[in-house]
């Protein structure tokens, strides 16, 4: 917002007004997204976890399987998940303390 009230002419304030004008609002006018400024996402990150849920409670009633079989497998695949994403947030944490870490010299 502080973009497009900035410079309104701008690349930025046109792509912040595109943004605030079109972007995926819910039903409060929040945006979906969530704005990041991280190592592995310096963007919007939109969590498609819903959709993919919705996606496997299908294939897996479109099995007969029974509801408490579901439970359990869309347990098992968000431990996963889980397990993934603190391992991809502590292998960035370990290259970022490798890179703020002052070089040693050698002893001469």
């Amino acid at each position: 917002r502080a973009s497009a009230a900035a410079a309104p002419d701008s690349d930025k304030g046109r792509a912040a007004r595109a943004l605030l004008s079109s972007g995926y609002h819910d039903e409060n006018g929040e945006f979906v997204a969530l704005f990041q400024k991280t190592p592995w996402c310096n963007g919007a990150v939109w969590s498609g976890s819903w959709w993919l849920a919705a996606r496997v409670f299908q294939l897996l009633r479109s099995h007969h399987l029974p509801y408490w079989q579901i439970f359990l497998t869309t347990s098992v695949l968000y431990l996963i998940g889980t397990y993934f994403y603190l391992d991809l947030i502590r292998s960035v944490d370990r290259r970022e303390a490798q890179a703020n870490k002052p070089q040693e010299s050698s002893p001469l």
